[in-house]
């Protein structure tokens, strides 16, 4: 629990991106934020310099990805009783980042603001998509966790 605890700090801060508060954070996670903080910087670079101005949504994406992430981390912690498999993918499909993926591939190929903003907002069919990506990577993992025993 006390490994959890930390983990859910550590991703509160990366969600606000609060570059000050990473002062916050344990050694390992210094260098992985000021990482983070520097790609995006070089991110937008490139992006501005092929007339792209969509740098702005990459960084929404990686702090919504980030909340997928500290929302399934916390629900984890909290639950307690068995779940059904529909809770389960309430809280593991937005963080296997399927939709992020589709959104981020909106930006760089330049699509408008609207059409990601639409991505954004997790259609169906994109959802549908994570869905079942979600389901077919569990499989995969059970399978390997099963055969390793």
């Amino acid at each position: 629990m006390c490994c959890l605890v930390l983990i859910l700090e550590e991703l509160s801060i990366l969600y606000r991106w609060d570059e000050q508060a990473a002062e916050h954070l344990p050694g390992y996670m210094k260098f992985f934020y000021s990482k983070v903080l520097t790609t995006m910087k070089v991110i937008a670079k490139d992006l501005d310099s092929q007339g792209n101005k969509h740098a702005d949504y990459v960084k929404k994406l990686l702090i919504d990805a980030t909340k997928c992430y500290y929302n399934e981390a916390k629900w984890r912690e909290e639950s307690d009783t068995p779940v059904t498999v529909e809770e389960h993918l309430r809280f593991s499909v937005p963080s296997c980042c399927c939709m992020h993926v589709a959104c981020l591939a909106f930006v760089v190929i330049g699509a408008s603001g609207d059409a990601i903003e639409w991505g954004m907002t997790y259609p169906k069919i994109m959802r549908a998509s994570c869905v079942i990506g979600r389901v077919i990577n569990d499989v995969a993992s059970h399978e390997v966790t099963h055969l390793q025993l």
